[in-house]
């Protein structure tokens, strides 16, 4: 008598995010059914909530193994990107020539994405489901389920048949879980270095001598135009405040009065980085501002990116990065096409920890590269010395930024390999570049000190009290 195979397992997918949907329709095209569970009550379907964000072939490609509906999808709402450039005070340092990717916002492609997966019978989704925690023992998942009358009420799974996904974000549940269950899974986080808001010019208006096919990079913001919701073109700027930034400027972009002179402040900020952007700000939205939410986040890091065959950590659960990088969406959207159109549909027996050989090379790299792009230093020199690496670096072709969104971009190359050319450039370039603008740095901050402590004098003789130093 021939015996009976074991069924195919179901896959519980932790996370309603991009990564987590394309997941759910990438194990569907293989046939195999999943369930989604989301913490939140909704999609969130309103660009105000959301930032820009630029979708290469990576995710692209990825998109397409699921469906190359998906693909065009966000090609046709989006908006092809022809460079980023990157400006100081009155002046550009650096074009990084693009024409592969386009620019749209993580809320568009999640919702893209929830639209197609809740149409399809292998998938089934449930929102107000928030992760409690994990027995790893029995292998059993605990939610807390939100109802409509507010209460809560815990919900175990058994998942002993089955698979988990973490796709639940940079603050992952799934990940702490494990890393308190097993002490050889070791995971780091590191803070980002700054905070987040956006500003949104009103729809289908265009900034006076601002290209809508370009990204500009600002000393502390970045413009760009997304696609809203109805399909309407909208410039946003993206302001930081960063660990290192005046005191005045941090406060006023996390706060939360708008007050008539936070108002105007904001208004000033605006056209001291953007001003063809800041020209179309209207009172309204200077006002809003101060309600819309912020985005913060750190940067993840892991030894591993799996338990056994039981449980896989992709996207930001395993490698979250920072927004300058450009490739945290990608990164992620590709982690589930490795995962399963490689690994899980060469041999499911073997899925996880095969994607883990694969992939972890490459996202230890990214990380790398996402570290030293987070690090806000203080001193003048180390400044100075950063942007002539960077300045050197681009003109040293292939730059980084030409491999990761630009003409030379080619999916077949990991970031390892693509990193790996830049660090070697910065192990020669950047003490090069230190040598050169330490001493200018040095100079600028002992003039500074004296003008500081001259202030101090002066107002310490004229009896105006003593001024900050």
């Amino acid at each position: 008598m021939a015996q009976q195979s074991s069924p195919p397992p179901n896959f519980h997918i932790i996370g309603g995010g991009p990564v987590g949907f394309l997941t759910a329709l990438l194990l569907a095209k293989e046939g195999y059914h999943s369930t989604v569970y989301e913490r939140t009550t909704h999609i969130p379907d309103v660009s105000e909530d959301s930032y820009p964000i630029g979708v290469n072939p990576r995710g692209l490609n990825a998109l397409a193994e699921a469906d190359p509906a998906l693909a065009d999808r966000i090609r046709n709402t989006g908006r092809l990107i022809s460079s980023l450039q990157v400006w100081g005070p009155n002046r550009r340092y650096a074009t990084i020539e693009s024409g592969v990717v386009y620019g749209t916002s993580r809320f568009l492609v999640n919702l893209v994405l929830w639209e197609a997966a809740k149409h399809n019978p292998k998938i089934v989704i449930k929102f107000a489901h928030k992760l409690k925690g994990i027995d790893f023992a029995s292998k059993r998942l605990t939610f807390d389920v939100l109802g409509k009358d507010g209460s809560t009420t815990a919900v175990n799974v058994d998942a002993s048949s089955d698979r988990v996904v973490a796709a639940d974000g940079a603050n992952s549940v799934v990940r702490s879980e494990l890393q308190n269950y097993d002490q050889t899974f070791l995971a780091n986080t590191t803070p980002w270095s700054y905070t987040f808001r956006v500003l949104f010019a009103p729809p289908n208006v265009n900034p006076q001598d601002l290209d809508p096919s370009v990204h500009y990079i600002f000393r502390g913001a970045y413009t760009a135009v997304i696609t809203n919701k109805d399909n309407q073109p909208q410039w946003t700027c993206v302001l930081s405040a960063r660990h290192n930034d005046p005191p005045q400027k941090r406060s006023l972009v996390l706060s939360q009065s708008p007050t008539p002179s936070n108002v105007t402040s904001l208004h000033t900020l605006a056209k001291s980085l953007s001003p063809n952007f800041a020209a179309l700000l209207t009172p309204t939205e200077l006002t809003s501002f101060f309600s819309r939410r912020t985005f913060r986040g750190s940067i993840v890091s892991c030894n591993r990116l799996n338990h056994s065959e039981w449980l896989v950590l992709l996207g930001d659960a395993a490698h979250s990065i920072v927004p300058p990088v450009g490739e945290g969406i990608n990164s992620g959207l590709q982690d589930c096409a490795i995962l399963v159109t490689q690994c899980l549909r060469s041999n499911l027996s073997t899925a996880f920890s095969t994607y883990n050989s694969i992939r972890l090379k490459d996202l230890n790299a990214l990380t790398e590269y996402a570290l030293y792009q987070n690090t806000g230093p203080k001193f003048r020199g180390e400044v100075i010395a950063r942007r002539m690496f960077m300045i050197v670096e681009s003109s040293w072709k292939p730059n980084i930024g030409e491999m990761l969104f630009g003409p030379k971009l080619d999916v077949r190359k990991g970031y390892e390999e693509i990193i790996g050319r830049w660090r070697r450039k910065k192990r020669f370039i950047l003490p090069i570049c230190r040598v050169l603008a330490y001493p200018v740095g040095a100079f600028v901050e002992v003039l500074v000190g004296v003008w500081r402590v001259g202030r101090w004098i002066l107002g310490r003789m004229s009896g105006k009290g003593e001024k900050d130093l």
